[in-house]
Parts: structure tokens; sequence; C-alpha cells
């Protein structure tokens, strides 16, 4: 009887160790799965209506991508306060900002936002009252001079680039924070 005593109570250990290793592993991909989850439920949840794919964007005329631009500040729940040439005042909820839209047609591989573009930006931003503003962009980079001018300057500058605006033009992730 003693043997069989030990050995229960040494496969009483081994089952105690084993449901803490499981519980550490089911804690571990809970973790690694939450953000699959939560994208899948933003997917979901997001509406219907049929999103621009960037590769059409790249043909787009500058009022056709502020168009986009426009839904897609809609679509994550902003209220388009003002629009103007290449920008739109925003709000969400106490939230007030500024959004610059800035397009080039066709633009070539190594094209990026430059300082004009920055420039401009941060001007109307300060004219208007904002400490930040949002710059959207399809290009991929932006250029060394525009990449220091939006540093440490006010008002500050946000990019949306040409992947983020993809994840949020097509998947409907990110915006303005």
């Amino acid at each position: 009887m003693s043997d069989l005593g030990t050995a229960l109570s040494a496969l009483s250990d081994q089952l105690s160790m084993a449901k803490d290793r499981l519980a550490t592993l089911l804690a571990k991909d809970s973790m690694r799965l939450h953000p699959l989850a939560e994208l899948e439920q933003r997917q979901r949840a997001a509406p219907t209506e049929t999103r621009t794919p960037l590769h059409q964007i790249d043909d787009m005329k500058q009022d056709d991508f502020e168009q986009v631009i426009r839904q897609a500040l809609e679509w994550s729940e902003y209220h388009i306060v003002s629009a103007a040439p290449k920008a739109f005042e925003v709000a969400r909820d106490a939230f007030k900002g500024l959004v610059f839209c800035d397009h080039a047609r066709h633009p070539a591989l190594k094209q990026c936002p430059g300082v004009e573009q920055i420039a401009a930006a941060q001007r109307l931003a300060a004219e208007r009252g904002y400490s930040s503003v949002l710059v959207i962009s399809k290009l991929r980079f932006i250029s060394h001079p525009a990449h220091r001018l939006t540093e440490g300057r006010a008002p500050a500058v946000e990019m949306i680039q040409r992947f983020d605006l993809q994840r949020w033009l097509e998947w409907g992730e990110g915006g303005f924070n």
C-alpha cells in the first residue's frame, strides 16, 4: 500500500505542476492572441461600405484623395468641423485637431513629403491655434530635412504615411490619435 500511496503522491505532484504549466501557457497564448482578437473585432465592426485600396489612391487627384480621407475620418468617428483645400479641422469627444492631406499623383518610388508640405501644415495648424497637426501622405518616406522640421517644433507633426494609410483606409485601423 505504501508504494501505491507514494506513486499517487508523485502523480498528484506531477498533476499539480502540469496544471500550473498549462495555466502559464494559456496566459501566454491569451496575451499573444488578444491583439489578433481585437483586430478581428474591429474588422467585423468596421463599416460595410467599400473601402478604397491604396493602389486606387495612386491615380487620384487631390480632391478625390481628400474625399477618401474625409470618409476615413468619418468612419473613425471624427466630425469634420471645417474643410479647406488640403486640410480638415476635426473633432471627436473633447479632442480637436487639424488634418493636412499631402497628395502626390503617381509618386516616384523614392519621393517623400518635403519641407514645404510639413511647413505648410505647421503654419496652418499654428494659424488655427492647434498644438499639433496630422499630415497624411501616400508616400513611403519623409525627407531628412522634413523629419528634422517635425522634431521639437510647435505645432507638433504626426505623420501617417503609405503603410499606415493603407492600414487605416483598407482595414480600418489607425487614424488620428
